[in-house]
């Protein structure tokens, strides 16, 4: 990724607008499974999510792997800027917590 970056991506709207209820799994859910998935995301010049990768797991498989499905197909960004003012790719970390309200 380039290192010229003023102004880095921001989301368009917020996550947990995409993560709430209705995105965890049924399964999950009936384990109980909860936790903190911290994943780097890759943004292209247009602000969509083309790559997630998990660096820390929730130490759930289908909970990790849903959480970069959903950045993936939902989350949408403002690009990242240079000096120009020109839409460039970057990365950023992304942290969501997945928790059953009780």
């Amino acid at each position: 990724m380039r290192s010229d970056i003023v102004t880095p991506a921001r989301f368009s709207r917020h996550p947990a607008e995409v993560f709430g209820a209705e995105a965890y799994l049924a399964d999950a859910r009936a384990a109980g499974q909860m936790g903190r998935v911290v994943a780097l995301i890759a943004i292209d010049r247009v602000g969509a999510i083309n790559s997630c990768k998990v660096f820390v797991s929730s130490s759930s498989a289908p909970l990790d792997k849903t959480t970069c499905q959903i950045a993936t197909r939902k989350l949408r960004m403002k690009p990242a800027k240079d000096a120009a003012g020109a839409a460039i790719p970057s990365q950023q970390w992304f942290a969501v917590n997945r928790l059953l309200e009780f």
